[in-house]
C-alpha cells in the first residue's frame, strides 16, 4: 500500500484475503493535515488505481479541572489535568509570565501530570491554565497563587 498525494500515513500488516482483496492497517501519522488521500496498491504486477482514504481530524482537547488547583508563592505544584482528547506532545500553558510549567506527562487521553512552579515574587491570583495538542487548545481551568502564609512566632 502507499500514499501517492502525501506522507499521511503508512501501512503495516497487510494480508491478501483473496486475489481481489487485501486487508491492512493504516497508521495516520501526528502531522497528517485532515482530508482526503490516495491510497494504492502496488504489486509485481503494476499499481492500482487509488481509491480515497479521508484523515479526519483530532477533537480539540478539552479541560474539565486541575487538582490541586492552587499552589503557594515559592512552591513547585505536582498538579493533574483531566478532562478529554490530550495526546502525545501535548503541552500545558499557565498565563502569567512568572509561573512555569515542566515535567509535562501524558497519563492517557483523559490526564496529564504536570509541575507548576509558582516563583516567592508571583502575584497571587487566578491563573489560566490550558492544554495545547496538534488539534488546537483547551479551554482554560483556573490555577489560584496564594500568597505565602507568615510564620508563627
Amino acid at each position: 500500500l502507499s500514499d501517492w498525494s502525501s506522507d499521511v500515513c503508512s501501512s503495516d500488516l497487510v494480508k491478501v484475503v483473496n486475489p481481489n482483496q487485501i486487508t491492512a492497517t493504516l497508521t495516520v501519522h501526528g502531522a497528517a493535515l485532515p482530508g482526503p488521500c490516495n491510497v494504492t496498491v502496488t504489486t509485481t504486477s503494476g499499481t492500482s488505481n487509488a481509491v480515497t482514504f479521508t484523515v479526519i481530524p483530532r477533537p480539540t482537547p478539552t479541560l474539565t479541572s486541575i487538582n490541586p488547583a492552587s499552589g503557594k508563592q515559592g512552591t513547585a505544584v505536582n498538579v493533574t489535568l483531566t478532562g478529554a482528547n490530550f495526546a502525545v506532545g501535548a503541552t500545558v500553558g499557565a498565563s502569567g509570565s512568572e509561573v512555569t510549567v515542566s515535567n509535562v506527562k501524558l497519563v492517557n487521553p483523559n490526564q496529564i501530570t504536570a509541575t507548576i512552579t509558582v516563583p516567592g515574587a508571583a502575584a497571587p491570583g487566578p491563573l489560566n491554565v490550558t492544554v495545547t495538542t496538534t488539534s488546537g487548545t483547551s479551554n482554560a481551568v483556573t490555577f489560584t497563587v496564594d500568597a505565602k502564609g507568615s510564620a508563627l512566632l
